[in-house]
């Protein structure tokens, strides 16, 4: 188990020319007047912070997934918060900004297949059971019963998307049906990760401090979530134990990923102040 500390994160030399690949695509956009008044020197060293925050994510997905799972996440998680993601359960992409970026086939089906096989894990080992062998059916419900649920609110073609897989059978649908808990909201093809810090909620209640979830995202997006959660004007409650259970980018998708998210990091920053400076204090 890593425990990051806000404001505690070296930066290598190595993550300069990222950082100054991310000021001038983010020059490019419609922040340009705002990070200007900012200046070079203070956005370049944000983005390297932010950029190795990413890098040490995506070094934490070579680690097998189970062998992630440490004693205080089998005993106390709350929940499983599966973050929308490009696609949908049922398609590789949909109409976002990803479209047509080849290396984000399926992450949002992928997301919600490591978010299960992590909450399965947790109920057998709650159980007392293997994480491997073939179970009889009373152990399997057992395992089921004992499970963390996954929350999971995206906007309505991704949620739809899922029921419709739930309704038509297929894989672990029994699992999804007990398991998978569902915030549909309002805002249409504009909900965003933001918005998804806005409306997150364990399924009988609110988040309290106190409760611990795991959050399964990728390493770019994740990053940019845990600054916008320390915002304490997006609702999300202090003292809540996180921890990230990242889902690797791929080759194909590195920097480009990278440097998209903390584009968008920088917005919300520096223009919108729907980010906080300093991410919310995470482990992984």
């Amino acid at each position: 188990m890593n425990e990051i500390i806000p404001g505690h994160t070296e930066k290598p030399a190595d993550y300069y020319t990222l950082s100054l690949k991310v000021w001038r695509k983010a020059l490019s956009q419609s922040q340009r007047e705002t990070l200007l008044e900012v200046g070079k020197e203070k956005v370049i060293l944000f983005a390297q912070q932010v950029l190795k925050r990413m890098d040490d994510l995506e070094m934490a997905t070579t680690e097998p997934l189970f062998e992630r799972i440490t004693q205080d996440d089998t005993e106390y998680i709350n929940a499983i918060w599966c973050l929308a993601a490009p696609g949908t359960w049922l398609r590789p992409w949909k109409n976002d900004r990803y479209i047509k970026a080849t290396y984000s086939a399926w992450w949002d089906r992928h997301q919600m297949i490591a978010s299960m096989k992590i909450s399965e894990a947790i109920g057998r080992r709650r159980a007392n059971l293997s994480l491997i062998e073939s179970l009889p059916e009373k152990s399997q419900k057992e395992v089921l019963r004992l499970s963390p649920p996954i929350v999971y609110n995206g906007r309505p073609d991704e949620n739809d998307s899922l029921r419709k897989a739930i309704n038509q059978g297929g894989y672990r649908t029994e699992f999804l049906r007990s398991k998978l808990h569902l915030i549909d909201t309002d805002r249409g093809e504009l909900f965003n990760s933001l918005d998804q810090v806005r409306s997150i909620r364990l399924p009988d209640r609110k988040l309290e401090s106190g409760d611990r979830i795991g959050i399964v995202v990728r390493p770019g997006q994740a990053v940019r979530l845990l600054h916008f959660m320390n915002n304490l004007n997006n609702g999300f409650p202090s003292g809540v134990k996180v921890k990230i259970f990242p889902v690797r980018t791929g080759q194909e998708g590195i920097p480009a990923h990278h440097i998209q998210e903390t584009c968008g990091l920088l917005y919300y920053l520096f223009t919108t102040r729907d980010a906080a400076e300093e991410p919310y204090p995470y482990e992984y």
